[in-house]
């Protein structure tokens, strides 16, 4: 019979399951799981000890991945080994969540950053003083992940975060030769106008999420996502009932000598769940762009997520930050 033991490291719930988990088990391991899926924000299974897994398992396992990601929650998997191995990869288990060789490996990537603390900045702050006050901020660069090695067009970009108070503020530096938009307005479709830096940003446990978008003109689409659901909707209804008019959260461009920058200036106001102040909470956030080259008619994207596929709504691969 299957043993189960749980365990927290800072925001990650682990369940370690041992031993043979046969078909009778599977409500065992329901029950286990669902208790932990009610609270988690992150749950961890380590199937390192485990021999042995019927269907039902894999069953109890999917369903409650489902029920995590209706929160706003994620499950990830670590530890496979022999036979156990050999039925996830069949299963394909590894294109819906994320699958670690080992619980530090998992932690490693599961474990937020830690996003400092930094004075307010002044509602019209300028570019020296935004990049000052983000200077000893948390840095991600962005990659193509989900390629094993990147384009010829990729071109590199960083960002820095940082929190006050009551808002997260995200600069960001792009590297680009051929800056281009025709983007005119708020809220139009601006990945299909030319270049753009996207903020993909939810608190951990709550399943609304936010995607706002900045093109080098300093047009912006502002999209809100309030279930889990919402995308799947989306592509029925169209985009036009999540657009929205956000006029608390600063989003700016500017051009630069090595391409141009964007600075987004999130109140806890705008995302679902979250409040002021903004110490301790625990966010998914993922920063990304598309790289438009009018000399190609092509763009290439990039992201500071590691995203298996270039999907950039696959919150469960979102990297994510602790407000110090």
């Amino acid at each position: 019979m299957a043993a189960f033991l749980t365990a927290m490291e800072g925001p990650v719930t682990i369940i370690s399951i041992s031993g043979r988990l046969e078909p009778a088990g599977g409500r065992d391991l329901r029950e286990a799981l669902d208790r932990l899926a009610e609270t988690s924000g992150s749950l961890l299974v380590d199937l390192e000890g485990l021999d042995y897994m019927a269907s039902a398992g894999f069953r109890e396992l999917f369903l409650v991945g489902r029920k995590l990601g209706r929160r706003g929650a994620r499950l990830s998997v670590c530890g496979l080994r022999g036979e156990v191995r050999r039925v996830f990869e069949l299963a394909r288990f590894d294109t819906a969540y994320p699958v670690f060789s080992d619980r530090p490996e998992a932690l490693s990537v599961l474990m937020p950053d830690t996003c400092p603390h930094i004075e307010e900045l002044p509602t019209h702050a300028d570019w020296e003083e935004i990049q000052a006050h983000l200077e000893a901020g948390l840095v991600w660069d962005m990659a193509q992940s989900w390629f094993p090695v990147a384009e010829e067009a990729f071109r590199p970009a960083s960002v820095r975060l940082g929190h006050s108070d009551d808002r997260l503020h995200v600069l960001a530096a792009l590297t680009d030769e051929e800056i281009h938009t025709d983007a005119t307005e708020r809220n139009q479709p601006l990945w299909t106008l030319g270049d753009v830096f996207e903020v993909f940003a939810g608190v951990q446990g709550n399943p609304g999420y936010i995607e706002y978008h900045i093109a080098p003109n300093g047009c912006a689409l502002q999209l809100l996502f309030p279930t889990a659901d919402s995308l799947q909707k989306a592509a029925k209804t169209g985009l036009t009932p999540l657009m929205r008019t956000d006029d608390a959260t600063l989003l700016r461009a500017t051009r630069t000598s090595e391409g141009w920058m964007a600075y987004a200036g999130i109140p806890a106001s705008s995302l679902p769940g979250s409040h002021a102040p903004l110490t301790g909470q625990v966010w998914d956030l993922s920063l990304c762009r598309y790289d438009f080259s009018p000399s190609t008619g092509k763009a290439a994207l990039a992201s500071t997520s590691p995203f298996s596929q270039p999907s950039f709504h696959r919150r469960h691969e979102w990297r994510t930050i602790r407000m110090a």
